[in-house]
């Protein structure tokens, strides 16, 4: 299976099996030909939406602040994953056709492949950690203050690298 971003149906994409989208995906597609691809794909039933529970959400968005930059990732980049997940999670072969790095690094730690279209996809998984630029204290992705508790330096976040 696949699931589509709003990168492949503006790119034109067409899938090879069976494919799914979220509507927050479908209201991002703004040019008319873009609208008309999609509805061509929905009216071959080449394309499927699909909306994804609240809990399935919630628990994406747990497992993501673990693993990724959740505040880099929009709404729709997690509902997305989480559609993903659900369907991996059924035992499922899926796929997800997208060119948003971010998402494609979640979709890398999660294990579950995906093809870029535009570009050629992240080479790296990266992480992201809550730093203190003074004493290199290292916070938690909730914490919510904006200075170091122990030496009072700004706190930002950085990129690490993990293969």
């Amino acid at each position: 299976m696949e699931i589509l971003d709003a990168s492949a149906i503006i790119c034109g994409y067409k899938p090879k099996k069976k494919a799914f989208t979220i509507p927050e995906v479908t209201s991002e597609i703004k040019d008319i030909r873009s609208k008309q691809f999609l509805n061509s794909l929905l009216k071959k039933r080449i394309l499927e939406i699909k909306d994804v529970d609240e809990k399935t959400i919630k628990d994406t968005k747990k497992i993501l602040r673990k693993i990724a930059d959740i505040s880099k990732l929009s709404f729709t980049d997690i509902k997305l994953i989480s559609l993903a997940i659900s369907i991996h999670k059924k035992g499922e072969n899926v796929v997800v056709v997208t060119d948003d790095y971010m998402v494609q690094n979640a979709l890398k730690i999660l294990k579950i492949p995906f093809i870029s279209l535009l570009s050629q996809g992240i080479k790296q998984v990266y992480r992201w950690v809550k730093i203190c630029t003074g004493c290199k204290k290292i916070y938690p992705e909730e914490y919510k203050g904006k200075d170091c508790e122990i030496c009072g330096s700004p706190i930002v976040k950085k990129r690490i690298s993990k293969n």
